[in-house]
């Protein structure tokens, strides 16, 4: 068990810019534009790795480490960003179980299609399940 460490650092809407998937793309800029330089993200912090079972091991690398500006390197959370909804089985059951046996004492966050929906409509000026460009939006909610 255990994590190994990378990432990259967003701190501009340029550093966004380069993140592949749009809906992820979309959440470093509403945490940019929101948070006004008061919180560290970095996109896809590390891997985190734990037994399989039956031998092997499996990982799982969440999409953001999230803390405030200032604070330890432990006040933070992993966050991962999907766009389905939360349904039994958990279709992210397989990274908690990863996140709970090799790294325990962090907070992780899993926001699901309805939870980004919830932001959205709080945050109408933002377009989460339209970052990828369609109606009009670039991701960072500019048209």
């Amino acid at each position: 068990m255990g994590k190994e460490a990378g990432g990259r650092h967003i701190v501009t809407e340029r550093d966004a810019k380069k993140i592949k998937d749009p809906v992820e793309r979309a959440f470093a800029y509403f945490l940019l534009r929101r948070g006004k330089g008061r919180f560290v993200i970095i996109h896809e912090p590390q891997l985190f790795k734990c037994d399989d079972g039956g031998g092997g091991q499996i990982g799982t690398v969440p999409d953001f480490y999230i803390r405030k500006q200032g604070s330890q390197i432990t006040g933070g959370a992993y966050v991962e960003i999907t766009r389905s909804e939360r349904t039994e089985p958990d279709p992210k059951e397989k990274q908690r179980r990863v996140m709970r046996e090799s790294a325990p004492r962090e907070k992780y966050v899993v926001l699901y299609g309805g939870n980004l929906e919830n932001i959205q409509k709080a945050h109408p000026w933002f377009l989460f399940s339209h970052g990828n460009g369609k109606n009009g939006s670039n991701g960072n909610g500019k048209h």
